[in-house]
């Protein structure tokens, strides 16, 4: 569903609910649960409901009858205004109850924007939205996956698919709270406590997952801040909500700001910042889990067998000038491909070993790579060195270059690169203007954990615009909802 489809069904909807309150919101029915002493009374005689001279607004009562221990009393909008009912039954219990009559007679309780007849089939008719939406997005997102697995749009459009529907699942959780026309639009924001209430179980065994693989990292790679990185993030990821909840006793407590009175601008600037909280905590740990999701995907897939070349990505060799063990493991993965798309397809490949020679190595990787194919058995002539590529963006490019002045810019391409590294090599070569399918090779659990982590990181970086301009469009509407909510609240009620 395209985006113009979406904001018209929006626009739709807004009247279509207009529309529909308009003809059953003119009526409202107050349930009040009576003292023990007045129910005798009530099931006898009406009850006396007086209306305080200072409103503004008139309605009359059109029915009152007594359920169980509940009055039930129907009220239908006269006039436009606010009004103050008051019921001083015998008991001396009194109770007040705010109404607001519209221009067109829909009567709200509570608040200007509050509860009416009709507010909780609004909120389904919302709920039928968001469900529209998430069907949008879920759409979107495969139609992006089967055009091109190495996309940054995978990671947004499946991180708002899961995000999307957090916020739908508690929007249904919450319809039973009749929290009126106003209540719909603050519990959208609002509900990101929930999210996090309930993801922090599975936050915190991530977090001892994560520490225990970087502490065994550490212990076997060395101890340096790359390989401190899954801890640092499974720190943050598991402090965020303990930070939102320190916010928020901060504010309770200040003398500062007064967050107390119903009506001051205190109580409004606590919620938009905890609402602001609550979207950077949620947003960050759904991109995470998509990013990881799509790390997942891209490592699994197997390209079809009908390729010309596969890019071996270079990374460091040992002092000796042999494999490590991480790219032994990448080579081994490239070969075992082309010997299965020989089988399979009878289609010889030509191996591009891809790397150039750091300071701290006695030769290119490229060259070491090739040393090692050749004692294992590929025959020279289907080995392609590029041997001067000092990251994965040139081991892609350089070895594109090659590619194009052997075959020209149609030929069928593959690379190979460690499991956790496929979805941002990928995403590399889409930004290159190269189209490449990846297969990864395994590693070990301890060193997959805290790279991907390291993967993660770089991928957000290097969209961190995108990421911005969610983040405003969100920030944009958090503003617009605490606003709304102060006219309600306070403005014109």
């Amino acid at each position: 569903m395209k985006k113009n489809t979406l904001v018209i069904t929006a626009l739709l909807l807004i009247i279509i609910s207009y529309i529909f309150l308009s003809i059953v919101g003119r009526i409202y029915t107050i349930d009040y649960i009576l003292p023990k002493s007045d129910l005798d009374i009530a099931k006898n005689t009406e009850l006396e409901f007086t209306i305080d001279p200072e409103s503004t607004g008139e309605v009359s009562i059109v029915e009152q009858y007594v359920k169980g221990d509940t009055l039930h009393l129907t009220l239908k909008g006269k006039k436009a205004g606010r009004i103050i009912l008051t019921y001083a039954g015998p008991s001396d219990l009194g109770s007040v109850f705010i109404l607001f009559v519209h221009k067109n007679r829909i009567i709200t309780f509570d608040d200007y924007f509050g509860r009416c007849t009709g507010s909780t089939t609004v909120s389904i008719i919302w709920i039928l939205y968001f469900i529209l939406l998430e069907v949008a997005l879920v759409k979107k997102y495969r139609d992006s996956i089967k055009k091109n697995i190495y996309s940054y749009k995978n990671i947004l459009y499946l991180g708002l698919v899961l995000f999307t529907g957090a916020i739908l699942l508690f929007q249904i959780l919450c319809l039973p709270q009749k929290g009126g026309i106003v209540g719909v639009v603050v519990n959208i924001f609002s509900n990101f406590y929930l999210i996090e209430f309930f993801t922090f179980p599975v936050t915190a065994v991530l977090f001892f997952m994560v520490t225990a693989s970087n502490i065994k990292l550490m212990k076997n790679e060395g101890k340096n801040w790359r390989n401190m990185l899954g801890a640092i993030l499974g720190i943050m990821m598991i402090v965020a909500p303990f930070v939102q909840r320190y916010v928020e006793s901060y504010f309770q407590n200040s003398t500062l700001i007064d967050v107390h009175k119903w009506t001051g601008t205190g109580r409004f600037i606590e919620m938009f910042v905890n609402n602001t909280l609550g979207i950077i905590i949620s947003y960050s740990e759904f991109i995470l889990v998509a990013t990881i999701a799509l790390g997942f995907k891209a490592a699994r897939h197997i390209p079809a067998y009908d390729k010309d070349y596969i890019i071996i990505l270079g990374c460091q060799i040992k002092k000796d000038g042999t494999l490590t063990k991480l790219l032994q493991g990448r080579t081994d993965r490239a070969i075992e491909f082309g010997k299965k798309q020989k089988e399979v397809s009878g289609k010889d490949i030509i191996y591009i070993p891809s790397g150039g020679k750091g300071d701290d190595e006695i030769m290119s990787e490229a060259e070491a790579i090739r040393n090692y194919m050749l004692e294992v058995g590929i025959p020279d002539e289907q080995i392609l060195l590029e041997d001067k590529a000092i990251n994965t963006r040139e081991n892609l490019t350089n070895s594109m270059k090659l590619i194009t002045e052997r075959s020209g810019s149609d030929a069928k391409i593959a690379f190979s690169t460690t499991n956790y590294h496929v979805f941002r090599a990928g995403l590399l070569a889409t930004n290159e203007g190269i189209k490449a399918d990846g297969v990864g090779s395994k590693t070990k659990r301890y060193f997959w954990i805290n790279a991907f982590v390291r993967e993660f990181i770089a991928t957000v970086y290097s969209e961190k615009r995108t990421h911005a301009f969610v983040f405003g469009i969100m920030m944009l509407l958090n503003l617009m909802t605490v606003i709304f909510t102060y006219i309600s609240n306070v403005v014109l009620s």
